[in-house]
């Protein structure tokens, strides 16, 4: 195989690339579910969230410092007035399918962090994908190592 650089590479086997993208996808999966950076709001200012939620769907706001006032707009157009949270946790349960919009007012400096759980499909569907992936990979790395011949030095 020739590269781009004039340069040569031996070709890639295929439990190699299983492997490879398998626990590439556990560790982008992963990272997507643990990294969570926390909003600061100034005095008086506002910050709107939205999300493309299904119904059941939760959002969660933790507030960690200061207190914040939530307006919530439905998909429907219906405005769901004003929640005052302060130093603690908020969950919002989605009762329709479609865009959610969440203004966040801060009353004073204050902090939060906010969370989207999906269903069970889309939360851990790509871990099991992952999963899967890698397992194979490793099975076809294993089976190959035993089919293959085994080179010995042969003495007159």
């Amino acid at each position: 195989m020739v590269m781009g650089g004039a340069g040569a590479a031996p070709p890639v086997r295929g439990d190699d690339v299983m492997i490879l993208v398998g626990s590439s996808i556990l560790l982008m999966t992963f990272i997507l579910h643990a990294w969570v950076n926390p909003i600061m709001i100034d005095a008086d200012t506002s910050e709107v969230v939205m999300h493309d939620l299904s119904e059941g769907d939760e959002f969660t706001i933790d507030v960690t410092k200061g207190s914040i006032l939530i307006t919530t707009t439905l998909p429907s157009d219906e405005v769901i007035l004003p929640l005052g949270t302060e130093d603690s946790t908020w969950t919002f349960t989605a009762s329709e399918s479609g865009i959610h919009e969440f203004n966040i007012e801060a009353n004073d400096d204050a902090e939060f962090s906010s969370s989207v759980s999906r269903g069970f499909l889309m939360d851990y569907g790509l871990y099991v994908a992952g999963v899967l992936i890698l397992a194979f990979g490793v099975w076809k790395r294993y089976a190959a190592s035993k089919a293959e011949p085994v080179e010995a030095l042969l003495e007159d």
